[in-house]
């Protein structure tokens, strides 16, 4: 039974946060055909008619059914989880006895990651009344990943009744499987036994299998006697095997003080050794950039190098070399002997177990019903195709039907988007080269910009052609723009501070020599150089070059 029915309405929780109908709800799924079955819901059908929330207040959080972020297979829905930070609660009964071989299978999807949540199912064991289902219900098998923090791992624990006293016990799975995160991927995980005999699949790749009688702690087979409690280690109880001879005494010539290194004396300083080269020198072929402004990038200066003077012997204050010291001993210690006290380490009294019953084989206890009950701080898990088959067989068809040709749709999709950004880097590459060289060939008039208090402008522009490469033609017309305004604008009109810099090389008078005066420039011509006002000495005048 797949849940397939009438038309009731799903009921509504707080509106959903993480994405229910995403891309490819719009299609049409039809689920593949399967044998017969203990339980099996594809979310594909009236699934409300099957399932059934928990009332205890806790569980606030509400499940919705929809393809999530992006279905796999174009209609393919499952149950997800809607909001983060909530407890969720909900269970379905199983539609026939559970025997002892049998396969347990679902999928899961984390749309949004799991950083910390769990994502597993319980299986409840004498439990009917639905919407009771706590985390206090006894369960036969609980079975899924679980993550958080630095703990990972795909949980397989099963209960016991103990038939001498009613206790049900937990038997957790030693050293588990880890738990797949790769986001938007679906994930299959299925537990199939037979018998004693168990295995975990991950992805359908086995990751886990034994014995249920030997991989689990604490082992299903209670031992026979069990460590007295009540029993402590008496107070006079010596459990030192060794211990400091009392008798030793330090040796007179133990010096505690010795170093343990000292200078080697019989090392000699290495001949052409240059005791005042240093190790690290300025290059000196380094050159001070076009660009480097000093009042805004501060004082160049060239950057070290290896001195090379320094190769054939060294540089430096030459120091001896430290080598062990023959003496050196350390602090003196009294050699350990066996302790003429020592009574072995202490262990409680062994007591009968009251607890002991002989297991013959082990048996799970019934499977009564599914349930999710989950707390988790993630959104965006998706669960679909829960499953309880009667053979792994049966489980493996199925999962071949489902889950094998949404991993087959992912994989190609991912492969596709790898391909399609391999001509977008190649493109990136190429704007990066073409934008260097226009750097280059800019940076005239980006010292002109710079001059003019605008800054970098051209650089910044540049760089962000590469970092956003949708207006890398942009920086194209802007290159050939920038070529032709060097090529066609002639030299740029000089100021007259710059005129007065660049003042003729000569004595003679010509036509457009001028002195500059406190009120302006004014017209001479002088045949001798003027005497200045301040100093009294002759000045040669300072002349203005014509354009």
């Amino acid at each position: 039974d797949d849940g397939d029915g009438g038309d009731e309405a799903e009921p509504k929780g707080p509106e959903a946060t993480a994405t229910v109908d995403g891309q490819g709800a719009a299609g049409s799924y039809q689920t593949p055909e399967i044998g017969s079955t203990h339980f099996l819901e594809t979310f594909q059908g009236n699934w409300v008619k099957k399932w059934v929330y928990a009332t205890a207040e806790k569980y606030a959080g509400r499940f919705e059914v929809g393809v999530g972020k992006k279905a796999q297979i174009p209609g393919d829905k499952g149950l997800i989880v809607t909001q983060k930070a909530k407890h969720y609660g909900m269970s379905a009964l199983v539609t026939s006895p559970v025997g002892s071989t049998f396969s347990i299978q679902y999928e899961t999807r984390f749309d949004e990651g799991i950083n910390c949540g769990g994502a597993y199912l319980k299986f409840p064991t004498g439990f009917t009344e639905l919407e009771k289902f706590d985390n206090d219900v006894k369960y036969s098998i609980m079975f899924g990943p679980d993550k958080c923090g630095g703990t990972s791992k795909v949980h397989f624990i099963f209960q016991s009744k103990n038939p001498s006293n009613g206790k049900f016990v937990e038997h957790h799975l030693k050293s588990p499987p880890t738990v797949p995160t790769s986001r938007e991927a679906p994930h299959l995980f299925t537990l199939n036994i037979d018998g004693d005999s168990y295995d975990v699949l991950v992805d359908g790749e086995s990751k886990k299998s034994g014995k249920l009688s030997e991989d689990f702690e604490p082992p299903v087979q209670p031992p026979k006697e069990i460590d007295d409690s009540e029993d402590k280690k008496p107070e006079d109880w010596v459990d030192a095997a060794k211990i400091a001879d009392p008798e030793a005494t330090k040796p007179e010539d133990w010096d505690e003080d010795a170093p343990k290194q000292i200078e080697d004396m019989e090392a000699v300083k290495p001949e052409g050794w240059l005791d005042n080269e240093e190790d690290m020198i300025p290059d000196p072929n380094a050159v001070k950039p076009e660009t480097w402004d000093d009042e805004e990038d501060g004082a160049w200066e060239a950057p070290l190098i290896s001195n090379p003077k320094c190769e054939e012997a060294g540089c430096g204050e030459w120091k001896r070399p430290m080598k062990a010291n023959p003496d050196y001993k350390g602090k003196w210690k009294a050699p350990m002997i066996d302790n003429p006290e020592y009574k072995g380490e202490w262990k409680p009294r062994k007591i009968s177990n009251p607890e002991y019953y002989v297991v013959d084989k082990v048996q799970f206890l019934p499977i009564s019903a599914v349930g999710v009950e989950i707390w988790t701080m993630d959104q965006g898990f998706v669960f679909d195709n829960i499953l309880i088959a009667p053979s792994a067989e049966v489980a493996k068809q199925f999962a071949e039907a489902t889950f094998g040709k949404k991993r087959a749709a992912f994989d190609a999709a991912e492969k596709k988007n790898r391909v399609d950004k391999k001509p977008a880097a190649k493109v990136l590459d190429s704007a990066s080269t073409l934008v260097a060289k226009a750097k280059t060939l800019t940076r005239p008039v980006d010292d002109m910009l710079r001059k003019a208090g605008m800054g970098p402008a051209m650089d910044q522009v540049l760089t962000m052609a590469v970092e956003k490469p949708v207006i890398v033609s942009s920086v194209s017309v802007l290159f050939l723009f920038t070529l032709l305004l060097l090529c066609c604008s002639g030299k740029p009109r000089k100021s007259d501070a710059d005129d007065v810099a660049d003042a003729k090389k000569t004595d003679e008078s010509t036509p457009d020599d001028q002195t500059v005066t406190q009120t302006g420039v004014a017209s001479v011509t002088p045949s001798e150089p003027t005497p200045s006002k301040e100093t009294g000495l002759r000045q040669r005048p300072i002349a203005n070059r014509a354009d």
